[in-house]
């Protein structure tokens, strides 16, 4: 599948980038350029098609999943990331996660099964796939950036408590923010995940 390297000073963390629903490789490059102008980047396009649009994993309807395909997609993913990684001589880097709605979902499932190690995660309007707080890895000290929106018509709040839940329980150091805007990326989010990044220190 299409993929994007970037590369970028060799102190710094990789950044991985996880598109969503009808994005591409290149999708969150400018907010990832804007959040880390000198970190190297990696973006894999999803290989799953609806009505033509590329995501992570197959869905049945609005916010009714097939977790067989989130299974198969996540393992695919995972070892797509370590082979790229290791093609480009990144391998052996901290690793960041930046994630936006289906991308944002599958970052945070590829960490809380324990198949990707990631630093930290900015996920923006992640959804919660089931609660698999019973199943998921624990994972104290990674850091996680968490954005809900309020007027949001995929992401429920009730939705949104139970993500947040199992990601709290799971050990990670979780901060979160809701907004007024819709599923898009508002620039206030944007402002947020500045704050973050500064105060959880420089990358």
């Amino acid at each position: 599948m299409p993929h994007l390297v970037v590369q970028g000073r060799r102190d710094l963390p990789v950044v991985i980038l996880f598109h969503g629903t009808g994005g591409d490789e290149r999708q969150l490059v400018g907010l990832a350029r804007e959040l880390f102008p000198e970190n190297p980047l990696l973006a894999i396009r999803g290989r799953v098609l609806e009505n033509g649009h590329a995501r992570y994993f197959k869905r049945f309807a609005e916010g009714v999943f097939d977790l067989e395909s989130l299974a198969r997609e996540s393992k695919w993913l995972s070892q797509r990331i370590t082979t790229l990684l290791n093609q480009n001589n990144l391998d052996g880097r901290t690793l960041v996660g930046l994630g936006y709605s289906n991308g944002a979902t599958i970052m945070l499932h590829l960490t809380t099964y324990g198949l990707v190690k990631f630093d930290k995660l900015l996920a923006l309007h992640a959804m919660s796939l089931e609660d698999v707080s019973h199943q998921t890895k624990k994972i104290i000290g990674t850091q996680i950036f968490l954005s809900y929106a309020e007027n949001d018509p995929i992401v429920p709040l009730q939705n949104f408590e139970r993500l947040l839940s199992n990601l709290t329980a799971s050990g990670a150091s979780v901060v979160w923010q809701d907004f007024r805007s819709g599923h898009a990326i508002s620039q206030e989010e944007v402002t947020r995940l500045h704050d973050f990044l500064e105060k959880e220190g420089s990358l």
